[in-house]
């Protein structure tokens, strides 16, 4: 059995902090939301996407150890 594992870097390290920080903006409409989220993804520092980047790359080390299971954190 051949199995597909997807781990996607906005699903576990972007979306949740893009979710704290939306908390308390009260956004309008869908254009507002796009606004406001181009906004503080182009305020993140490099260092961000840097680590964003290197907890997929452990997260996929993990994923590769448990032959593909189910990986919380």
């Amino acid at each position: 059995m051949i199995r597909c594992v997807f781990l996607a870097l906005s699903d576990f390290y972007l979306f949740p902090k893009l979710k704290e920080f939306m908390k308390g903006h009260n956004v309008s409409d869908d254009e507002d939301v796009m606004y406001t989220t181009n906004d503080w993804i182009e305020d993140q520092e490099q260092q961000f996407f840097y680590n964003g980047i290197r907890a997929l790359e452990k997260r996929c080390t993990k994923c590769i150890s448990v032959a593909g299971e189910h990986v919380e954190k």
